[in-house]
């Protein structure tokens, strides 16, 4: 029962608090982008950590809306980021990624 009582209220949070955006940034961007965002994504992207905040925002707002060419796989990789994540998160994400 004490279980229940600790658990509960400290999932709960972890909910409403959401990841740290660093965990953001490893489980969705490292792989393509490089653990400091300084690979070029399939020897396409640009250098993202070169990127200003508003330049990043914009890029994965272009890409996931088809604005902005891409590879198809990208395009859905990016699609799929901006409709599990709030506006904040991407800023957020925006500057983190602009810290590196």
């Amino acid at each position: 029962m004490n279980f229940i009582k600790i658990v509960i209220p400290l999932f709960t949070a972890s909910m409403v608090w959401g990841a740290p955006i660093s965990s953001i940034y490893v489980q969705n961007c490292k792989t393509c982008h490089g653990p400091a965002g300084e690979n070029t994504a399939v020897g396409k992207s640009k250098i993202i950590k070169d990127l200003s905040v508003t330049e990043i925002e914009k890029a994965l707002s272009d890409l996931s809306s088809g604005e902005r060419k891409g590879l198809p796989v990208a395009k859905m990789i990016k699609k799929n980021f901006m409709n599990t994540h709030t506006k904040e998160q991407v800023h957020e994400l925006a500057v983190y990624i602009n810290s590196l």
